[in-house]
């Protein structure tokens, strides 16, 4: 099992975690650096989660209409795309839309990836996969931080977000290379979604109790990734010191 997840999973994982984390966290210190105040700074970056939120259920009916491997790459190209467009971006509406876009990216590409694992491993092997995936995301937002920010401090942040794309690109590469057997299903339109609102029906209850719970647990992970680079920030910490911290955190949080 491992062997098929190290290559079409792990690896591809990997790069666009930390390529992702390299983004996150770099955007609103890249923002400040310009010369917004923090308000503007923490409303950019939300793009990037509004983004995930608006297209997490597009993504899932268009992996079901194309096909795995073609929303993934999709995903991992434009945030390629958007990573490298950042880098050169110095309105904060335009750097507010590219962030909408790239939180849209991963939606499909983690979207993408989930329908794969769900369909290519068997059930008893599906809970250890999809475990190995997030160990190794986690592991990107380790090491993405940390060297987001010394590139940031050293080279620039346009160079940061370069090498994001970079891995992004790199990311692409794997996954266009591996033979993903994930065939495109013929549901129609209508039928994904009354498939999805009879989910919602049968899993009401589910929802308004654990998922209400499951929302403030990630406000407070949400605030957490924001509120250290603008604090860093404010208490005269450069980049790369912000890296190291949010870097440590990771450490803790994976603990």
């Amino acid at each position: 099992m491992y062997a098929r997840l190290l290559w079409s999973v792990l690896l591809p994982s990997l790069l666009l975690a930390v390529a992702g984390q390299i983004g996150f966290i770099l955007l609103p210190l890249y923002l400040l650096d310009l010369g917004a105040g923090p308000a503007v700074a923490a409303f950019v970056t939300a793009g990037i989660g509004i983004g995930m939120v608006l297209f997490d259920i597009p993504a899932g009916f268009l992996a079901s209409r194309f096909g795995d491997k073609q929303i993934m790459l999709a995903g991992v190209l434009v945030a390629a795309v958007t990573s490298v467009m950042i880098s050169f971006a110095t309105s904060p509406w335009f750097l507010f839309l590219l962030a909408l876009v790239r939180g849209a990216s991963s939606s499909a590409w983690l979207l993408g990836l989930l329908s794969y694992l769900t369909e290519s491993f068997a059930r008893n092997e599906r809970g250890r996969a999809i475990a190995t995936m997030g160990g190794t995301m986690r592991i990107g937002a380790l090491i993405g931080p940390f060297f987001g920010g010394i590139v940031a401090t050293t080279l620039g942040y346009n160079y940061a977000f370069l090498l994001a794309g970079l891995l992004a690109a790199l990311g692409l590469i794997v996954v266009a290379s591996r033979p993903y057997s994930v065939h495109q299903r013929e549901a129609s339109e209508h039928q994904a979604a009354a498939r999805f609102k009879q989910v919602l029906i049968n899993n009401r209850r589910i929802f308004a109790t654990a998922g209400v719970a499951s929302i403030g647990l990630q406000l407070m992970r949400a605030g957490r990734q924001l509120l250290i680079p603008l604090i860093g920030y404010m208490v005269g910490l450069d980049a790369a010191a912000i890296g190291l911290v949010f870097s440590i955190a990771a450490a803790i949080d994976m603990a």
